[in-house]
């Protein structure tokens, strides 16, 4: 049998054999959604087909078991690699769903290639939590200015996505609450960013704009997450 085969079949049966464990993440996560989640606001915003970068706001780590209970397509979460070690259910979920950063270093291109295979090719939304990369990484530097990268360059949208976890009444548990944006297209056509894209004279991939000007793109995405309303 030729070589090339063998390896086309390995990859097909790992490929079905994380379908299955996804599924199985997202009906545990329902159900501890359906005892976390206390209000979800700007759910119709994730009725699209269309992979997406969900950009979310972090206050522990059982954000990560959260998300999978709302988002049906396959989800790839990024982060650094000490995230992982986490010795506690979380850790132990996220070493099947992680593309991980190697400790110390920028993100490189083999990191940037294999997440663009997730996104275009195997049609899997992907999922960063910028200040859980700051947490655990320290070294993590310009967390914004890849993401930006990633969805101009494989067209994709960002969407914001908020938690806020709060106690209950005279309770010992906590509920969170959860505000969904709208889809944001990095591109010279949404206003937010035409300033940017036009000041380049219109250009429209990534390689164009500055290390300056992806910075400042992820200072406006930083400040939308951080708003009452995203």
């Amino acid at each position: 049998m030729p070589r090339e085969s063998v390896t086309n079949g390995a990859s097909l049966r790992w490929r079905l054999l994380r379908r299955a464990s996804y599924r199985g993440l997202r009906a545990f996560s329902y159900l501890l959604g359906r005892v976390w989640i206390r209000k979800i606001e700007g759910l119709n915003n994730l009725s699209s087909i269309v992979p997406s970068i969900f950009l979310c706001s972090y206050t522990c780590d059982y954000d990560f078991l959260i998300l999978p209970a709302l988002i049906q397509r396959e989800l790839v979460f990024l982060g650094p690699e000490p995230i992982i070690n986490n010795k506690g259910i979380v850790g132990w979920i996220l070493k099947t769903n992680f593309i991980v950063f190697a400790k110390g270093e920028y993100p490189g291109y083999r990191f940037f290639r294999e997440v663009i295979r997730n996104l275009t090719e195997y049609n899997r939304s992907i999922a960063f939590f910028p200040d859980a990369a700051s947490c655990y990484g320290k070294e993590f530097e310009e967390k914004y200015v890849g993401i930006v990268k990633l969805a101009i360059k494989a067209n994709v949208p960002i969407i914001l996505i908020k938690i806020e976890w709060g106690k209950m009444n005279n309770s010992s548990l906590s509920r969170c609450n959860l505000e969904i944006g709208k889809r944001i297209y990095i591109s010279p056509n949404n206003n937010e960013f035409h300033d940017i894209f036009f000041e380049k004279g219109g250009v429209t991939k990534f390689s164009a704009l500055s290390k300056v000007d992806l910075q400042e793109i992820g200072r406006r995405l930083t400040l939308r997450l951080l708003a009452s309303n995203i």
